[in-house]
């Protein structure tokens, strides 16, 4: 049986504690040894004990095979989660923090490009098994296109440079969303991404969370200033369960009907949010064709067009201290 998250959590320094930690730890290594399939929560706990262990013995993350979507989403983070131009990086290992020196600065860009060109192949493929990396795919090659599309005619050198930093970088950041949303998705059950709304059962899937996550997140990364960025209030892994709970009191407060589902706004803590949900159409396995609602996007309001049509056209109705629903007059 996989561990639980809960399981994965160090809940205090005791050494009752430590010893209960230390044998997930050891169990997890010796499937780690044994080739056994791990879920990335099981890899994540595992090759973060490796990095902060003493123990020679017990070995690095680099030694593990179920530590490389760890070692990639470290890398990652720790030079595409700032201005690629900075001119230090800093890593964190055996519970320190160290600058990182340039040979290993070099070889960690070497890695990087290495993944970026093995991401690409899996970009390029139209028809994956695995509905995650089919849709990420999917979205990646769309911004792709978008990205060669919008870089026009490419003249000096300079611009073929960044043009080809930004397209890596892309490239990158869909590999990281996926193993995002492929944690998102193994760490909750089927039931928290389905919920009823205004009479209707809504579906939050991959697709919602890959289209959301991937545009409207990390804006150091898209370097798109005609798109809206979240903030802390919504943090992808938690980001189904809080737009649950929202939707929730929206439909529990009697302000709005199923004919204004598609396309709602609300205030949420001061800030003005927009969620679309259309009716879209999936095959299920011995029933055929079947019609359901999808969560397609949700993302912060700062388009004037949509500022002044909300200021114009609605009223803003009070559900509770912190949420405020947007009413057509």
């Amino acid at each position: 049986m996989p561990y639980e998250l809960d399981d994965l959590i160090l809940r205090d320094d005791s050494e009752e504690e430590q010893v209960r930690a230390r044998g997930i730890f050891e169990d997890l290594r010796n499937k780690a040894l044994n080739g056994a399939d791990l879920l990335e929560r099981e890899k994540e706990f595992f090759c973060t004990c490796l990095k902060l262990t003493d123990l020679e013995e017990d070995g690095n993350p680099e030694d593990f095979e179920a530590c490389s979507n760890f070692i990639f989403k470290q890398l990652y983070l720790t030079y595409f989660s700032s201005a690629l131009g900075a001119a230090e990086f800093y890593k964190a290992h055996k519970g320190g923090i160290y600058m990182v020196p340039e040979k290993e600065k070099i070889a960690d860009f070497k890695y990087l490009q290495r993944e970026c060109n093995r991401w690409q192949k899996v970009i390029e493929t139209t028809n994956h098994p695995d509905q995650i990396k089919q849709q990420i795919a999917s979205e990646t090659r769309t911004e792709l296109k978008n990205h060669k599309k919008n870089s026009g005619r490419l003249f000096f050198n300079r611009q073929k440079k960044r043009y080809a930093i930004q397209r890596d970088k892309h490239i990158l950041h869909s590999k990281f969303i996926y193993l995002l949303v492929k944690q998102v998705i193994e760490n909750h059950s089927e039931a928290d991404f389905e919920f009823e709304f205004l009479g209707q059962n809504v579906e939050i899937d991959s697709y919602s969370l890959i289209h959301i996550i991937n545009r409207h997140y990390a804006a150091i990364i898209k370097d798109n200033p005609q798109k809206t960025y979240h903030v802390e209030d919504f943090e992808p892994d938690q980001l189904h369960i809080r737009l649950k709970d929202i939707l929730h009191r929206i439909d529990g407060s009697d302000l709005m009907d199923a004919s204004g589902m598609e396309k709602l706004a609300f205030v949420f803590k001061g800030k003005k949010y927009r969620v679309w949900i259309k009716k879209r159409t999936k095959h299920v396995k011995g029933k055929g064709a079947m019609e359901f609602f999808r969560l397609e996007t949700f993302y912060p309001i700062e388009d004037y067009g949509e500022l002044d049509d909300l200021s114009t056209n609605y009223d803003l109705n009070p559900i509770d201290e912190d949420l405020q629903l947007y009413v057509k007059k």
